[in-house]
């Protein structure tokens, strides 16, 4: 993983913003995408709440279906090693 800074985040253009937030919130661009509208963030806290509102001010289907997204870790996704890498670190730690 890359790690970037808060001001290159602010200054990427809209896909390069939205790909380095990639993997937050489980198959579920949309939330990072949404969030993105409020840039720029003076802080890595303001990022955050933008993306939890997002979440909370969705269609429950749109919240069910994020739910859904998120693979059984114990399942086939890990058995096939499908998991995002994210999902992967989260399980070996």
């Amino acid at each position: 993983m890359t790690l970037m800074t808060l001001d290159q985040l602010n200054a990427a253009p809209a896909a390069d913003a939205l790909q380095m937030l990639d993997g937050l919130y489980e198959h579920s661009p949309w939330i990072a995408e949404g969030a993105l509208a409020e840039r720029p963030f003076r802080s890595l806290a303001q990022l955050k709440h933008a993306m939890v509102r997002v979440l909370a001010a969705a269609p429950r289907d749109a919240q069910l279906a994020l739910i859904r997204a998120h693979p059984e870790l114990a399942g086939k996704a890990m058995v096939a090693r499908t998991l995002t890498a994210e999902s992967t670190g989260e399980q070996s730690r």
